[in-house]
């Protein structure tokens, strides 16, 4: 049987990560959301701009959602392994008694 590791440096990186790609994405939405449309001219274009930005500022809000809840999942994961690490050195420490 393994034993399952988790390092607590790796956890951070990774919400680091996916916490920096959450606020580029909100970024990138908040511009997004600034598109004029009308610089392009004709009406038709205009509209071609505006539905584009749309688009693309609920795909991205859509991305930024996502790597926020996996910051959660990941905030989850370490509370988890730190209960357990706390459970099982209490366990261990009742049986040296």
């Amino acid at each position: 049987m393994a034993d399952l590791t988790v390092h607590s440096e790796v956890l951070d990186d990774l919400k680091r990560t996916f916490s920096h790609i959450t606020q580029q994405m909100d970024a990138a939405r908040k511009a997004l959301s600034n598109a004029d449309g009308t610089v392009v001219g004709a009406p038709s274009l205009i509209d071609a701009v505006h539905d584009y930005a749309n688009d693309w500022k609920y795909g991205i809000g859509q991305i930024g959602q996502h790597t926020h809840s996996t910051v959660e999942t990941i905030d989850q994961i370490g509370k988890t392994f730190d209960d357990a690490d706390i459970k099982l050195a209490n366990s261990l420490h009742k049986a040296t008694k």
